[in-house]
């Protein structure tokens, strides 16, 4: 992000990004799955840690939270749940 002259580091999130899992790129989910949960997922990568949002496809023939992270090669620390966990 261009801020006084500058970058200044910032997040693809911050930016607006979100990312639609179950449909092809650039194809349309009539039925994500938008929640709180869902807004700061966590993803660990070789270059650092990132916050994402994340819609899940809710759509009728959608598959499992864990098969929409599999197909895009993110591997979830859970398979039961995948969301962000509050830590206190």
């Amino acid at each position: 992000h261009w801020v006084d002259g500058h970058f200044k580091d910032t997040s693809l999130k911050t930016l607006g990004l979100r990312i639609q899992l179950g449909h092809r790129v650039g194809e349309r989910c009539y039925n994500p799955i938008s929640t709180v949960f869902y807004n700061d997922f966590v993803i660990l990568d070789v270059n650092g840690v990132h916050s994402v949002a994340v819609d899940f496809c809710g759509c009728e023939t959608a598959q499992s939270l864990t098969t929409q992270l599999l197909h895009i090669r993110w591997f979830p620390a859970t398979s039961v749940n995948p969301r962000k966990i509050g830590w206190e």
